[in-house]
């Protein structure tokens, strides 16, 4: 340690040199976490709001689905009971058309007849 009590103040002297500046390099440490940590805490919130922005927008967009999805089943019922309408109309027009056939055949075979005799 020290050879003689003369030395004893040189000794105190770097026991103290060496002790400040470990507490200078532990303060050193200390205020990097501190900063790091602030880092660490600002990230975790911007990712925190993100995330509720993204639950926020997917919530958005299931709505806007879920509408989509209603407006195409009404109008696929809409579509079904047109499309009946129109086959029934499409109906009564080919039955008119028959009748319509039959009866200018029934005239010309009258008239035919007629010419005939």
């Amino acid at each position: 340690m020290f050879s003689s009590w003369t030395d004893f103040p040189n000794y105190l002297n770097k026991l103290a040199q060496s002790h400040h500046s470990q507490t200078s390099l532990l303060n050193s440490q200390r205020r990097q976490l501190e900063d790091d940590a602030t880092l660490v805490k600002a990230t975790n919130t911007h990712l925190e709001n993100q995330l509720t922005n993204i639950y926020l927008e997917k919530d958005d967009l299931h709505f806007k689905l879920q509408q989509v999805l209603f407006e195409l089943a009404k109008n696929r019922e809409e579509f079904s009971a047109s499309e009946s309408l129109l086959q029934t109309k499409v109906q009564t027009l080919d039955t008119a058309l028959e009748a319509v056939k039959d009866e200018i055949a029934r005239g010309f075979v009258d008239g035919f007849s007629a010419a005939l005799e």
